[in-house]
């Protein structure tokens, strides 16, 4: 069984894959990851890197903001 903090971290890292492989983020992806970032105390190692390369491609601007 997955606890709460584990099942936050997929939900996450889900929705990083998600926006990556479409290069785009939408504005419910942008509150999930939200809501996701702001309810976790800490990032595993995995997550911490997908996260660095979202904020990358968002800086690039390889990812289409949706509105």
């Amino acid at each position: 069984m997955l606890t709460e903090t584990s099942t936050s971290t997929l939900n996450l890292e889900a929705i990083i894959k998600r926006v990556l492989t479409f290069r785009q983020i939408t504005p419910l992806d942008y509150q999930l990851l939200k809501s996701a970032i702001l309810s976790e105390q800490s990032f595993s190692y995995s997550t911490q890197v997908h996260l660095d390369q979202l904020f990358d491609s968002l800086q690039r601007g390889s990812i289409w903001i949706a509105s």
